[in-house]
């Protein structure tokens, strides 16, 4: 019985190492066909990525006025010191610090009771030297005849007109006292020369004051206002070219405008180049009704010199730049990229002038930059047209620029590399 069992223990170990051997045996060849189908999937080759989508604009043609712009400093054509020109108590300060004033409106008033006195006084004496010559007048009279008669001597008469002629000279000397105390009574009324804004009040009521000495405030006239501004030499020259073929229109802004305040005049040049900064100091008059303008304020200045005709212009946020030049990414035939050179002129409305390097019609990229280089295939889209209007200023397309340029710099920093190998 031991013998069978263990004959029958020895028949069963072949039959159990078969089915070991055939499991391991297909593991292997599942994991053969794995790593056949990752090594055909990894030698496959991936596809080309798409074309990096960009935003482009049209460069167009247009007129473009040509600008010479400046620093200058605004000025009042009037300003006066007010002070008294008779001593005296103040009565009235008449009116409120910072006030616009007319012409002829009260300031002050001096106590004008010692001066009415001094008037009254200078009229008394006026009527007391008229009646003195008018009886001097009457003595002479009535002596003409008496000497034609001989009845009284030449040197009576002489002696009666002399006096005459005293009672003359005293009359008017009263009656040009008269005159003057007029004026010292009218100067204890302290006018406005000249309408304008009336600085601060230095002195108040209950001071008393000394003639010519006492500063009581200030006034200043802001319409029309000056502008002064001095251009270069060669900025002055270039300047006065176009003014010999007419009137050159000046404007200006200050600190934040949007747009230039039109309307001003060149109606001075000074004769001479200041030699310590090689400048030519000019001078525009401007309306300022609305006292917008005051004395003293820095301000942009723009002189139009003259319209150019068939400019190309472009977006200033597709000027890109870098530490060499200018350039712009302009979108061609079948969608590659080309990276050009330009030379620039003003900036007009937002817009750029290209003096060389775009043509009018050719697409530019404006957003989308760091995406490309040149010689690059590209997906572009148009953006909505935005031509200059020359209803509005380009202040605002000033501080578009500077960003634009920031960026754009960046940009080139970033395909320097890439471009300088096309």
């Amino acid at each position: 019985m031991t013998q069978q069992r263990a004959t029958d223990n020895d028949s069963f170990q072949p039959r159990r190492g078969g089915r070991l051997a055939a499991a391991i045996s297909g593991t292997a060849v599942l994991a053969l066909l794995l790593a056949a189908c990752e090594d055909k999937t990894a030698s496959a080759p991936a596809g080309p990525p798409p074309p990096p989508t960009v935003v482009v604009a049209e460069a167009t043609s247009g007129s473009v006025p040509l600008y010479l712009d400046v620093i200058g400093l605004t000025a009042a054509v009037n300003q006066v010191e007010v002070r008294a020109q008779v001593d005296g108590v103040i009565q009235q300060r008449a009116f409120t610090e910072g006030d616009i004033v007319k012409e002829g409106d009260t300031l002050y008033v001096i106590d004008q009771r010692p001066y009415q006195a001094a008037l009254e006084q200078s009229q008394a004496q006026v009527k007391q030297n008229q009646a003195s010559l008018d009886f001097a007048n009457v003595e002479v009279k009535r002596f003409t005849p008496l000497v034609a008669r001989q009845d009284v001597s030449r040197e009576r008469l002489q002696s009666l007109q002399a006096t005459a002629d005293e009672a003359a000279a005293a009359l008017a000397a009263s009656q040009a006292q008269v005159k003057t105390a007029q004026i010292n009574l009218d100067y204890t009324t302290v006018s406005a020369p000249f309408a304008g804004r009336v600085g601060r009040a230095i002195y108040d009521q209950g001071n008393l004051i000394t003639a010519q000495d006492t500063l009581l405030t200030n006034l200043v006239q802001l319409d029309p206002i000056y502008v002064y501004f001095s251009p270069s030499e060669r900025q002055y020259l270039e300047l006065e070219s176009y003014r010999a073929k007419g009137e050159l229109p000046v404007s200006v802004s200050l600190a934040g405008d949007e747009e230039h305040r039109t309307g001003g005049q060149l109606d001075f040049v000074n004769p001479k180049v200041d030699y310590a900064t090689g400048t030519i100091p000019l001078r525009a008059v401007f309306d300022n009704k609305n006292y917008e303008l005051r004395p003293g304020q820095y301000a942009n200045v723009r002189v139009e010199l003259t319209v150019r005709p068939d400019q190309v212009l472009v977006p200033a946020e597709a000027i890109g730049q870098n530490q060499a030049n200018f350039f712009i990414m302009v979108v061609g035939k079948d969608n590659k990229v080309e990276r050009r050179q330009v030379t620039l002129g003003q900036l007009y409305q937002g817009h750029r002038v290209v003096e060389q390097g775009v043509k009018p019609g050719e697409k530019v990229i404006i957003k989308g930059l760091q995406k490309v280089r040149g010689g690059s295939e590209v997906k572009p889209q148009l953006a909505q047209a935005k031509s200059p209007d020359s209803t509005k200023s380009d202040d605002a397309g000033k501080n578009q620029e500077s960003k634009a340029t920031d960026s754009s710099a960046e940009d080139g920093k970033a395909q320097d590399s890439g471009a300088s190998t096309n």
